[in-house]
Parts: C-alpha cells; structure tokens; sequence
C-alpha cells in the first residue's frame, strides 16, 4: 500500500521511535537493589502531595507499581517543569487521587448516545455529499463527546460564555453536536443555498468548513451558556489570536474580574500546533495585562500525521505540544479510544484553567 508516494515500510520507519526509559525510572539508579523492593519507607505527607497524603508508609515496589499505573496509562501528564509548587503539588493530587476508571452508567449512557449522534451525521454527510470536502473527526470523535462534557461542568462552575476557535478537521461535527448548529443551516451551506426572502442566518458566500455560529444552549444540567465558533480562513491557526480578542472584550465588556464566565477554547491539528508561529505568539501574551483572558484550553484533536505529514517531517521535538512548555503550561495525553477518560481529562483541563487562570493543553491522541 503506497501513501502519498511513500510505501507503508517507508512511513512506518519514518515515525519518531521511543526512547530508552530515563534511568531516573529505575531504582537502581538511586542505589536500592531488587531486594530493596519489599522494604517499608516512610514519606512525610507535608513535603509530598497525592497519594502520599493518603498513605503514608509505603514498600518501594508497592510505591512504583501505584505509580506506573497512574503515570504509565492510557493517558499521560506533564506538568515537573511548572515552577509553581502550588500548582504542581494541586495537579499532583487530582491526578494520583481522582477516580479515573470510576464512571457512572448514566454518564456511560450520555459518552454513547453523544457519540452515536455524531456518527450518525458523519455517516450522513459521507453518503450524501460524497464529492465534498468534508475534514471529518473520524479517529477522534471521542472529542465531540468531551467537549460537551466539558460544558456541562463548566455550567456547574458558573462559566456563562464560551469562544471556540478551530481550523478545519472536526469543524462541522463540533458546529452540529457541540454548539448546536442546526442540521438545516449546515446542509443548506453544503448546497449554496441562497439567503431566504425573509432574511434568516442567510450565507456568507465562503466554504462551508470556514463558518462559524453563536448559539444558546440548555444543557442537560438545566443551565444555559452561550457558545460562539468564530469563522475560520484558510491559514489554520490565523484564528487563535481573534478567539483572544474576543473573550478580552467580552469580559471586559461584562467587567469580569475574575475572568471565570467567558473562557476560551482553542482546537488545532498536531502539525499545525507545532509548526505555525501565531500559535507560540498568541500562548506567549497569555500573562500580559492588556491580552491576558483568564488562560485558554488548548485542545489538540491529533490523528498522528496534521494533513498529510509524517511525524518525521513535522517537528523537531518529541510531542507536538511541546511548544506549551514555553507557557509553563500543564500537558495531557490521552487515548482518544477512551472517550470516558477523554471527558475526565478536559474536565480537569477546566478545574485547572478556572483556579489558575492559565493555559492548558490536552492532546487527544487518535488516527485517521
């Protein structure tokens, strides 16, 4: 099978191979040998967070299998270069504490039906307009169901107002099944329907994965929030800094001081995320006092190859994120085939963005 004029043997070779494990994640490094495994130690709760504020006195192999099944899964966090011990002790506990394979069958129900839904008009769209661009979640649809989770919780928290931005890929489901576009608005922009007689949303002329919308919506918590997704150009990324203006003047027009009512969410392919300078231009201003917005959810819908580029081709470093290391923020990886943790992880996105108002990055790891 060729791909692109590379053959699979090609691209495979191609992907960025896994490194040795750092020798700081032996024991042995520190001096204890195999024998040192079933020893007890104590761990002074006031120096440590997470699980040692629980327990205690540990065996050294109790500790490093805990460890590795928090740190070692199918999602995976960096957050040792924040300087901030408060921050870093606060990520700390929520990761080693939180119930991460406990999930109730109601909400079980709610992740199905979301991503039944969007299947359903993935599906539709395929079959009916075949010959259309479409840049479809396919890989990654377990992000259309965090996102809506991601908005349930941010009504619990009191957030009123939230400003998306994006590029192309996923565009049309996250219009449909997050913010609420109507079915009917979406097909019409499909077959260049002309405005109606008696006005309505009416059509803007451009392609139909470039336009936005604003919507209220009620959520199934019984509150409402409104959501704007900003239309988009060509140029991927040109709309995150736009997304920033949006949300400044919005909490400035609402003199919103803690910055906690109006957010914004940013969704960027994995290529574009690492390669595009208005990405670092626009997390760098994220602390100065004229642009600050209270910090933004970054969240990368990754299918491992942006557009059309390996891995091999696209970056320099390790992970596509690494550019929000510069932010000082907190980075998640998770397995996009666990939709169930991909609604834990934006929820704790969101409980991070609101108490520091900072950026943070989820990187939603899938395929396409």
């Amino acid at each position: 099978m060729t791909f692109i004029g590379i053959n699979k043997k090609e691209i495979q070779s191609g992907l960025k191979k896994s490194k040795k494990d750092p020798l700081e994640l032996d024991h042995k490094y520190y001096g204890f040998t195999d024998a040192d495994l079933n020893r007890e130690f104590y761990l002074n709760p006031e120096i440590f967070s997470g699980i040692i504020k629980n327990k205690h006195t540990w065996k050294l192999g109790e500790l490093i299998e805990t460890l590795k099944k928090i740190y070692c899964g199918k999602a995976g966090f960096e957050y040792l270069h924040i300087t901030d011990i408060d921050e870093r002790n606060w990520l700390r506990d929520q990761i080693e504490n939180l119930p991460w394979q406990t999930i109730e069958n109601e909400k079980k129900l709610k992740i199905f039906s979301r991503l039944c839904k969007n299947e359903c008009f993935t599906n539709f769209l395929k079959n009916k307009f075949s010959t259309s661009k479409r840049f479809g979640v396919e890989g990654l649809d377990s992000m259309i169901s965090g996102l809506r989770a991601l908005l349930d919780k941010a009504t619990q928290q009191g957030v009123k107002r939230v400003v998306f931005g994006m590029a192309h890929r996923g565009r049309l489901n996250t219009l449909s099944e997050v913010i609420g576009k109507t079915y009917e608005e979406i097909l019409c922009e499909f077959q260049e329907s002309k405005p109606t007689e008696q006005g309505g949303w009416g059509n803007s002329g451009d392609v139909k994965y470039h336009l936005g919308t604003t919507t209220d919506m009620k959520l199934s918590s019984g509150r409402s929030i409104r959501l704007a997704m900003l239309p988009n150009p060509s140029h991927l990324e040109a709309v995150n800094p736009l997304v920033q203006g949006k949300v400044r003047a919005t909490q400035d027009y609402y003199q919103e001081t803690e910055r906690n009512e109006t957010i914004a969410v940013t969704i960027h392919g994995d290529a574009a995320f690492a390669g595009q300078g208005v990405v670092y231009e626009t997390i760098q201003m994220y602390d100065l006092e004229d642009y600050k917005v209270g910090g933004t959810i970054h969240i990368i819908s990754n299918n491992q190859i942006g557009f059309t580029t390996t891995q091999r081709d696209a970056r320099s470093g390790l992970y596509c994120t690494d550019i929000g290391k510069a932010a000082e923020a907190p980075i998640f990886h998770v397995n996009a085939d666990e939709p169930e943790l991909v609604d834990q992880v934006l929820e704790l996105a969101l409980a991070y963005r609101l108490k520091f108002k900072k950026d943070v990055v989820v990187d939603i790891v899938g395929y396409r």
